[in-house]
């Protein structure tokens, strides 16, 4: 596997913790986990819907609008 298939596995395991997570109801681990997805592949779309939805799940309506 090249490094950059690595970095995209490494990145898509981070998302998915996030998902376990936030249906947990841990949203705070949830966005720091997607945090983390995205900047090991800043192109994940779904991790930067997902950080959104986590942000406004927790009051931070102003850092969701950046996603």
């Amino acid at each position: 596997m090249s490094a950059r298939a690595a970095t995209r596995t490494r990145a898509h395991d981070c998302y998915a913790r996030g998902r376990e997570l936030r249906a947990r109801g841990d949203v705070a681990a949830a966005a720091a986990a997607y945090r983390e997805a995205l900047a090991l592949d800043p192109s994940l779309a779904a991790a930067w819907i997902s950080l959104g939805i986590a942000l406004r799940v927790d009051g931070r309506l102003s850092d969701a609008e950046d996603c």
